[in-house]
This record gives structure tokens, C-alpha cells and sequence, in this order.
């Protein structure tokens, strides 16, 4: 199982706004204000032991003898 680490961002000094583009319609609507900041890392190690562990399936699964 995979997770992500999270951890707390330095917070700015400034105001800051989420808002969503929709470039269909031309259209820019504010969601509201971003209160807090995190950082979302990935794992590196999990992902590389993931890979492996699935080339080391594709192998057994093209060894015929």
C-alpha cells in the first residue's frame, strides 16, 4: 500500500485564493481562501520496491521452464 508523505508547508504572510479556470467557458470562479499549506511527497522508496516487485512478477510470469 502506498502512501504519500504530508507534511505542514511554511505558511505565507499573504493572502492567498483558490480558484478553478474553466477555459471552456471563459469563466474564473474564486473557491475562497487557502488557510493552510502542505507538502505531499512521494514516497520514493515504496514506489522504486513497487517497480521491482512487479518486474520481478513479469519475469516469473515469462519463465517457462
Amino acid at each position: 500500500m502506498y502512501l504519500p508523505q504530508v507534511n505542514a508547508a511554511t505558511q505565507p504572510s499573504f493572502l492567498q485564493q483558490a480558484v478553478h479556470l474553466d477555459m471552456a467557458s471563459h469563466q474564473l470562479t474564486v473557491l475562497g481562501q487557502v488557510n493552510k499549506q502542505f507538502v505531499v511527497s512521494p514516497d520514493i522508496d515504496a514506489l522504486l520496491d513497487t517497480i521491482a516487485r512487479k518486474a520481478e512478477d513479469a519475469d516469473k510470469a515469462m519463465d517457462i521452464t
